[in-house]
């Protein structure tokens, strides 16, 4: 009978944490809409101007989850079941720290953030919720929720700032720019966090930056591009890639529909393949 009190209670503060959760975003939802006659101009990138930017909340169903994993977990070990275990963040994202450590970013599947100092350490939970993130090697991390909101904060210790405008997947370089792409693959760039949003001519639908500010980026159709920075013209690489990257060192890779692996070295290498699979790479 024990058992099934517990788990009786378990369902009671699962359900309790989806009610809260609904409860704060109902009163979140009236607050937007008490202050929506103040956002007469409304700055969405690439959208309909009707549809405003609202700044929602990144903790509300963060709050929620948290708290009824945190519950569980304690009373895990009275039905043994134990703690639960932490899903693992995918995609990652690896980034040299000034120091010379490697702290680790990434989101998993259900949006939650985590982080690490290197391979040895151990993974804490950021507040948030983010479906993809970028960092750069002095710590500035910036990412995009489910809704396409811009995000970005000062390394572990700093805090969430919304920026203005949506992206459906961002990157930010070592010199602060930053560049993404938006629902309709239209491409924007800006500099840092009090920097403008800037339309770059032509579409891709994934972006990426090198130390030395080239951008790569593949289209709808997998096709390669590459250009010097803001002030450069596209130049099409060839080759098909479904995603790519850049490293520190200039080298890109990439994987293709067949999840298969290729890199190169800059704009003048030529791409060679590399054996496994991955749907995504770093």
């Amino acid at each position: 009978m024990s058992s099934v009190r517990t788990f009786a209670f378990i369902v009671f503060v699962l359900f309790f944490s989806s009610a809260l959760a609904k409860n704060l975003k109902n009163q979140e939802t009236k607050s937007e809409q008490n202050t929506a006659p103040f956002l007469t101009k409304p700055f969405v990138l690439g959208r309909d101007p009707s549809r405003v930017c609202k700044k929602r909340s990144l903790l509300t169903e963060e709050f929620a989850n948290s708290l009824a994993q945190s519950l569980v977990a304690a009373l895990g070990p009275l039905i043994g079941r134990g703690t639960i275990a932490v899903q693992p963040p995918a995609p990652v994202v690896t980034v040299a720290q000034p120091n010379g450590n490697e702290r680790i970013w990434g989101v998993n599947s259900i949006g939650n953030i985590w982080t690490r100092p290197g391979v040895n350490g151990d993974w804490t939970q950021i507040s948030g919720g983010l479906k993809q993130i970028s960092v750069n090697s002095s710590g500035r991390v910036w990412g995009v929720n489910s809704n396409d909101d811009i995000y970005t904060r000062d390394g572990v210790n700093g805090a969430w700032q919304q920026i203005e405008g949506r992206l459906k997947q961002i990157h930010v370089s070592n010199n602060g720019r930053v560049w993404g792409v938006n629902s309709s693959d239209m491409i924007y760039t800006r500099d840092g966090v009090n920097g403008a949003w800037q339309l770059i001519e032509g579409k891709l639908k994934q972006i990426a930056v090198g130390e030395d500010g080239r951008v790569w980026g593949v289209n709808a159709a997998d096709e390669i591009f590459t250009r010097t920075g803001v002030t450069g013209s596209w130049q099409q690489i060839e080759g098909r890639l479904k995603q790519i990257n850049v490293k520190s060192d200039g080298t890109v890779v990439g994987v293709n529909s067949s999840d298969n692996i290729f890199y190169r070295l800059g704009v003048n290498g030529t791409w060679q393949l590399i054996s496994g699979g991955l749907s995504w790479i770093n």
